[in-house]
């Protein structure tokens, strides 16, 4: 690598005859060597039309003075600032590996698995500035770098300042990435940590997608898009995509994210990515263990540990042994084996009893009906009346999405449960009853517009460990002749 400038007798930056790293509107980047540990290095600067720019200038060093305070494991590391007669540098860890939007581009919508992983390291790092006081305000897939360890990394502080003021400008007009803009950022009004929230929902939307939000009304202008944010919500990511079959959950978790009003955002990012992570992992089973009881007044008191005692040797001399005495022979009684064997087989038939009940209640046995009894107790048991969560969903004719609408549940409602769940494409459904403006509506509820009371979660565990059963039990009917 050619040197072509020196800083701080130290840091040998090749800024002419090669392409740069990365280049922006008011900066580029370019390779570089730390002579005194031979690491590569990336070293940031003004594009020579704004180096004599006193107000971009003040810009720069705004931004190196952000990723100093805020460093942190997911985010771009800093190494130095030098300030001289070259200008300003700011200089970085050289990252192996590409931006979210270059991958994105060349392979298309990802997974939620996947994007779950890259999501909870975003969030991560931008809850760490969000604690420091600090907003990032161009959360794009452009400025998220994906290293060759697999390790998402927040680049580009240019426009990132303190929360709770008003975006910078550049004369009147607002700085920022018009396409993941939150809808008070292009307002200009006063940012918080929900811009990041916004900003961070509308690249998720366009992991899963691979279309923009608002993309569905085609090539706007920038203030157009800003413009439409202000009391639109997008259109849903599964109608957006249709083609990818995402699961709809998505809509919930990523159109919450997506609200044009701060306050009804999720109230961090963390929230957001732990939502995130519970559907796209939910458990099998939720388990919940007995608490232990506290005393109010004494509070608990530690177990002590169990105290061991060794024997004392025994010092008494050895009596001698009595003689050995038999005693007189009993004569056999000659019911006792017909007693023992009708005792056996007693025992034996319990257990068949037993285990047949267990079978019936698992593959649903058409002897005993594992289904209709599981029917019967989610309907008598007290516990099977549950609330709406996670926003309004759609109470529909029969355990598919496409089917038809019978009535709105909104967030908060009670429903009553009345059977077993379904399972459908992977996915739970229950059958429920609701009261809606007065009148009793009765169809199917998905699972994760549902909060799970104790038993309608070993009801879905059973549901769940039946189907697998099932599936096996038919794989190995399949290779039967005939």
């Amino acid at each position: 690598m050619a040197v072509d400038t020196l800083l701080n007798n130290r840091y040998a930056i090749s800024d002419s005859g090669e392409d740069p790293l990365g280049k922006g509107g008011m900066a580029v980047i370019y390779a570089g060597t730390d002579t005194q540990t031979g690491e590569e290095i990336a070293a940031k600067t003004l594009l020579p039309a704004y180096q004599g720019d006193t107000h971009r200038r003040e810009r720069f060093r705004r931004e190196a003075r952000v990723l100093r305070a805020v460093q942190n494991p997911h985010i771009v590391e800093l190494l130095d600032v030098v300030d001289g007669r070259h200008g300003t540098w700011i200089l970085m860890e050289h990252l192996q590996g590409e931006t979210l939007r270059a991958k994105l581009d060349r392979e298309g919508a990802f997974r939620p698995s996947t994007v779950n992983r890259w999501l909870a390291q975003v969030a991560a790092a931008l809850e760490h500035m969000h604690r420091l006081g600090y907003v990032h305000l161009d959360i794009t897939p452009q400025n998220l770098f994906l290293t060759t360890d697999g390790d998402v990394k927040l680049i580009d502080f240019g426009i990132a300042q303190h929360a709770y003021i008003e975006p910078q400008k550049e004369g009147n007009k607002l700085l920022g990435t018009a396409a993941y803009i939150s809808p008070e950022h292009g307002s200009g009004g006063v940012v918080t940590p929900a811009a990041d929230v916004y900003s961070l929902g509308c690249v998720v939307f366009e992991l899963l997608t691979g279309k923009k939000v608002f993309s569905e009304h085609g090539q706007v202008a920038n203030n157009a898009t800003i413009t439409m944010r202000q009391d639109n919500a997008p259109d849903l990511p599964t109608s957006v995509a249709p083609e990818l079959n995402l699961p709809a959950w998505v809509d919930t978790v990523v159109g919450r994210a997506l609200i044009p009003t701060p306050d009804d955002r999720y109230p961090s990012v963390t929230a957001f990515a732990e939502a995130f992570n519970a559907r796209a992992h939910p458990p099998l089973l939720k388990v919940s263990w007995p608490r232990r009881q506290v005393d109010r007044d004494q509070g608990t008191r530690p177990v002590q540990p169990t105290q061991l005692r060794f024997a004392e040797p025994r010092t008494e001399s050895r009596q001698p042994e009595p003689d050995l005495v038999l005693p007189a022979r009993v004569p056999r009684d000659p019911s006792a084996p017909r007693r023992w064997l009708q005792k056996e087989l007693r025992n034996a038939r319990k257990a068949v009893v037993v285990f047949l009940l267990l079978v019936s209640m698992v593959l649903g046995a058409p002897l005993v009906g594992g289904s209709v009894m599981m029917d019967w107790l989610l309907g008598a048991v007290p516990g099977s009346t549950t609330e709406v969560v996670d926003g309004n969903w759609y109470l529909r004719a029969s355990p598919r999405t496409e089917s038809e609408i019978r009535a709105l549940l909104m967030q908060g409602s009670e429903v009553r449960v009345t059977g077993a769940p379904t399972i459908v494409d992977g996915e739970v459904w229950w059958p429920v009853r609701a009261e809606v403006d007065g009148q009793g509506f009765s169809g199917w509820a998905h699972d994760n517009g549902l909060q799970r009371t104790w038993l309608m979660n070993r009801a879905a565990g059973l549901q769940l460990l039946r189907e697998g059963i099932d599936n096996r039990w038919d794989t190995a009917v399949s290779f039967l002749p005939g």
